[in-house]
């Protein structure tokens, strides 16, 4: 056993040590402080070898990167915490078989059992096992009926590996959730109950494809799909003033209207953050006639574009006494015959399709 000696006077320092190229030996006492002066000195006590230190590493992947702040445990005793590039060192240690075992928060490691002696002065790479696969479920709109955001099955799915292999997990009430997992390529679903679904909830994407690889993923993220309904309005002339209703077809819902005005004779609508299902739009303006005056469209998994609604003419009422013909005619220098139509008794309502026609009675049907 080698000593460093440091002399002050007549004190001196006895530090004891020994080290070899991958080990250093833990001595007892480490220091010990005497006096030297005319007589010959026996120390006490001895020096006593009490044990002798290991190094060791935590790796992210075989070969792959140091993890920095890991806790490292022996026989669940001794602690210590793994350096920026991985590395660890247990000190005092004797010669036997221990168990090792390594905590990080969001990664997972196998306990491992180790023997160790002073010719096995560095430990085998400590691998991670696995890694948390954590997301979010973001709904920023009940459906009409639901009081709060439940709880969601998530399921993680192995790719090329029967569903069997599956884990799920239910989603806290704020719509986290979080897996364990060995590295792989996955496949992330949320299941939602059928009465939600029938309300109007979606999320999207409807699946998720993910790769895990040597470390935690944190920031999945499924979120509620809200369509757009678009579309446009034909005029003969100017569209003046009109709105467009949509409402929910066989479920609850809110009755959603869009005011629309212009000198155009082409005017464009459109209805955001639209939930799932069907819907009936429809096209108010009473003194005009229209080709479809609603339309049904469904909601399904993407906006629906396309909508039109075209004026096909000008609502007429009269009010009559007896039944009788009248013959339209376009009015101008020379008018023109376009139509003869039998009217009844009481009040009648009929289209024009332009405007400034003129109409002129033409014999009794009584």
């Amino acid at each position: 056993m080698g000593r460093g000696e440091k002399k002050e006077k007549k004190k001196r320092l006895e530090v004891p040590f020994y080290r070899g190229e991958r080990i250093t030996f833990d001595v007892a006492p480490s220091r010990m402080n005497f006096k030297v002066e005319h007589n010959s000195l026996k120390l006490e006590p001895i020096f006593r070898v009490m044990g002798f230190s290991v190094i060791g590493r935590v790796l992210n992947s075989d070969g792959g990167e140091g993890v920095p702040d890991a806790t490292v445990s022996l026989n669940n005793q001794i602690k210590v915490i793994s350096k920026e590039e991985g590395s660890f060192r247990l000190e005092n240690m004797t010669a036997g078989t221990y168990t090792i075992r390594v905590t990080k928060e969001l990664m997972f490691f196998e306990p491992i059992t180790v023997k160790i002696a002073p010719n096995t002065p560095q430990l085998p790479d400590i691998i991670t096992a696995g890694f948390s696969v954590c997301g979010q479920i973001s709904v920023s709109r009940l459906p009409e009926g639901m009081k709060q955001q439940g709880r969601y099955k998530v399921t993680l799915t192995q790719q090329g590996q029967d569903k069997a292999s599956s884990k799920t997990v239910d989603s806290d009430p704020q719509g986290a959730f979080c897996f364990q997992a060995k590295p792989g390529d996955y496949s992330v679903h949320v299941s939602l109950p059928e009465a939600e679904v029938k309300a109007g909830l979606a999320l999207q994407p409807q699946a998720l494809e993910v790769s895990l690889v040597d470390r935690p993923l944190t920031d999945l993220l499924f979120t509620q799909f809200m369509a757009s309904v678009s579309g446009k309005v034909y005029c003969l002339a100017s569209c003046d003033d009109l709105s467009v209703t949509l409402q929910p077809v066989s479920r609850q819902g809110e009755r959603r209207t869009v005011a629309l005005s212009g000198s155009n004779d082409i005017l464009s609508f459109s209805f955001e953050d639209v939930l799932p299902g069907k819907y009936k739009v429809s096209i108010t303006h009473e003194e005009w006639c229209w080709k479809h005056k609603s339309v049904e469209v469904e909601v399904l998994d993407s906006d629906v574009v396309g909508v039109e609604f075209r004026q096909i003419g000008y609502i007429l009422r009269c009010s009559l006494s007896h039944a009788i013909t009248l013959e339209f005619f376009q009015d101008g220098s020379k008018p023109e015959n376009v139509g003869v139509y039998n009217l009844s008794k009481g009040v009648n309502r009929f289209c024009l399709s332009k405007p400034g026609e003129v109409l002129s009675p033409d014999r009794s049907l009584a």
